[in-house]
């Protein structure tokens, strides 16, 4: 996988960022360990910050990781510092989510998206980033409660997600998928909980009690057709 400059859009990082990030993309390696953690600081931050760039940064996210472990693979102790610094970056950015969303809920919501895309895309084939799915699990486990749980955009954001990983991040750690599906049945069971959001809830509460794949009729109920 690549990415061209067009697509990475170099001109709106700060101009300081650039050849950096570009030779990080090419070979980490050649990459002093201070300007990697640069790097994934930017990338992480313009994912939130630039509405629609969180499937570039999670790709140049994924390929960055990639190159730095194929590069480190056989040091007696690889430093994995891009890995790392960008876990880091994006618990940090968590830590402080009520001010993220407080900032504005798309940033939120932008972030959130950037959590699940990197996940996805690195569970596919790069080592090292795993561990992205704690903060994943932990981001999404806030939308179940107020204020989140009252906002059309951040039920749905959830509903989405579990819909696209929610099998996925069961495999890789069934006791915090037990932890947020337990969150979603008291939010579906809380009183001051919106019919809207009650019945967006339950279609994930069956999808889950269904191994994560709905009966056609289920689905037709749902979407109007079958599920795939």
């Amino acid at each position: 996988m690549s990415l061209s400059e067009e697509e990475v859009d170099i001109e709106r990082y700060v101009a300081e960022a650039r050849p950096y990030i570009l030779e990080a993309l090419q070979s980490p390696s050649n990459v002093s360990n201070t300007c990697l953690k640069s790097v994934a600081e930017v990338i992480v931050n313009r994912a939130w910050e630039d509405i629609g760039y969180y499937r570039t940064a999670a790709a140049m996210c994924q390929i960055i990781a990639q190159k730095e472990y194929e590069q480190q693979v056989h040091d007696v102790i690889p430093t994995h510092t891009f890995r790392r610094s960008v876990m880091e970056t994006c618990a940090d950015i968590f830590k402080n989510h009520t001010e993220l969303r407080e900032h504005g809920i798309n940033y939120w919501i932008e972030f959130i998206r950037f959590l699940s895309e990197i996940y996805s895309q690195i569970r596919s084939g790069t080592r090292g980033l795993r561990g992205i799915y704690d903060i994943l699990f932990g981001a999404l486990d806030v939308l179940t409660k107020p204020p989140c749980i009252a906002a059309f955009d951040e039920v749905e954001l959830l509903c989405s997600v579990l819909r696209d990983v929610g099998h996925s991040l069961e495999v890789d750690s069934l006791d915090q998928m037990n932890n947020l599906i337990a969150s979603l049945r008291d939010a579906f069971l809380e009183p001051q909980t919106e019919e809207w959001a009650r019945g967006m809830l339950l279609e994930i509460l069956e999808l889950r009690a269904s191994g994560w794949k709905l009966s056609p009729s289920v689905a037709e109920y749902y979407y109007g057709g079958s599920e795939s």
